[in-house]
């Protein structure tokens, strides 16, 4: 049985580190938090943490999408990846494999970069996130929404932003018909100066 029991005397950082921690051991169970909680009556009931943008339910479930894509692979899943997939949803900010690296090293301080770039490699062979490629090799990608959709680059600051722009499958399609090509998927990226940045 699995029990994580939080001191009232740690700092709230620490705090909030544990409690992401409780949401990565949870997902490791395959239960949720509430269920472990009525089995762990001496376990403090984990807040929501202010990192989780709105559509929490959304995000968890393409986590557990992943996760079981994973397994169904042949994929251990182990904490980190677990914490990488975390990493990769909480957030619509389309983060750099750094970024995502400094995130799961401040709740699973053995995980390295190797395993982060390796990580992400398999989710994409995978067809679970896209990669953004950028010719100064500061690659972004996208574990919200893994199939092909339009982009806002913002060229001041580098912010990312999906946009939706009705009729692009229908763009998808003719181009496909013109061509003859099947298409696997596409990249449209706006550029411009973002709303901050103006």
């Amino acid at each position: 049985m699995l029990s994580v029991i939080i001191s009232h005397d740690i700092a709230c950082e620490r705090r909030e580190e544990l409690k992401t921690h409780w949401r990565v051991v949870c997902r490791i169970a395959g239960e949720s938090v509430e269920n472990l909680l009525k089995k762990e009556p001496s376990a403090v009931e984990p807040k929501q943490s202010n990192l989780l943008l709105d559509n929490t339910e959304k995000r968890e479930a393409r986590i557990d999408e992943m996760r079981q894509k994973l397994a169904k692979s042949g994929h251990r899943i182990t904490p980190q990846r677990l914490c990488i997939l975390e990493a990769l949803t909480q957030t619509s900010a389309h983060p750099s494999a750094e970024e995502i690296f400094a995130d799961v090293h401040r709740v699973c301080p053995t995980t390295s970069l190797a395993t982060i770039y390796k990580t992400l490699q398999t989710l994409k062979d995978m067809d679970e996130i896209i990669e953004l490629e950028f010719s100064d090799g500061s690659n972004r990608y996208d574990g919200l929404r893994p199939k092909s959709h339009p982009h806002m680059i913002c060229t001041r600051c580098g912010k990312i932003e999906d946009v939706e722009i009705e009729g692009l499958s229908n763009l998808e399609e003719r181009a496909a018909s013109k061509s003859g090509f099947r298409v696997d998927h596409y990249r449209i990226d706006f550029y411009g100066i973002c709303g901050d940045c103006k």
